[in-house]
């Protein structure tokens, strides 16, 4: 056969064929890094790319959750309702209730405080009778002993027919006063015009000014005509 014949020349291109595919074959399968082949499916470690080497952005792979920085804003927190309270009103700044101001007694009346200073010269309480009056009044009789001495020989005093006449904090109250002394010749009896003035203050009603006229009646010493009754005082409703 001739050499340069159709069937010579196909037959060597097909020999040429397998030859290429042997090869190709053996370094498609040949490993391409040598030494041992790592077993774990991450990328062995090496030096990092420089900058001008990393991938653009958008090749970058995805960090994973809890590294790198986040890209996701937080989510705000949702505001926590907050519960509406009444003030609380301290007990002092409560108004009083009715029942409590009902409870504070009005101040006596003009003509019972008046009473009240009789009955006190009666039962020998001095030192209240005293608090009825104002300085004013207490500066006319003098000190307090002499006032007292006067009430020595005095037995009872009894108001009569009390005629009050009162506007707003100012009354004034005329009345007779019957009195009954000791003497050496027995009970002795005066009578007496008394007029008082009255203010209202903030203990109670006081005696402003308080005046007394003898109308009848003897005085205690000259109850017994030639006896002299050492004993015997000015007694009565003592007044300036």
């Amino acid at each position: 056969m001739h050499p340069n014949s159709p069937a010579n020349i196909a037959a060597l291109l097909l020999v040429l064929a397998a030859a290429a595919l042997i090869v190709l074959t053996a370094i498609a399968v040949r490993p391409a890094v040598k030494g041992p082949v790592a077993t774990s499916t991450q990328a062995a470690p090496g030096p990092k790319p420089r900058a001008h080497e990393r991938a653009p952005s958008s090749a970058r792979r995805t960090p994973r959750r809890g590294t790198g920085r986040r890209t996701a804003r937080a989510a705000a927190p949702t505001p926590t309702p907050t519960a509406t309270v009444a003030p609380v009103v301290p007990p002092e700044a409560a108004a009083p209730a009715p029942q409590e101001a009902a409870t504070t007694p009005p101040p006596p009346q003009p003509e019972t405080v008046v009473e009240s200073y009789y009955r006190a010269l009666d039962g020998g309480r001095f030192e209240a009778a005293w608090t009825i009056l104002t300085p004013a009044v207490r500066a006319t009789f003098g000190p307090f002993e002499d006032w007292r001495a006067g009430y020595e020989t005095t037995l009872s005093n009894s108001p009569r027919d009390l005629e009050v006449a009162s506007e707003g904090s100012v009354a004034t109250i005329a009345h007779e006063l019957v009195t009954e002394d000791r003497s050496s010749c027995g009970p002795v009896e005066r009578r007496f015009a008394v007029r008082w003035k009255l203010v209202l203050t903030d203990g109670g009603w006081r005696a402003a000014s308080l005046t007394a006229e003898k109308r009848s009646g003897r005085e205690p010493g000259d109850a017994c005509p030639g006896r002299h009754d050492p004993a015997g005082g000015t007694g009565g409703a003592r007044a300036s």
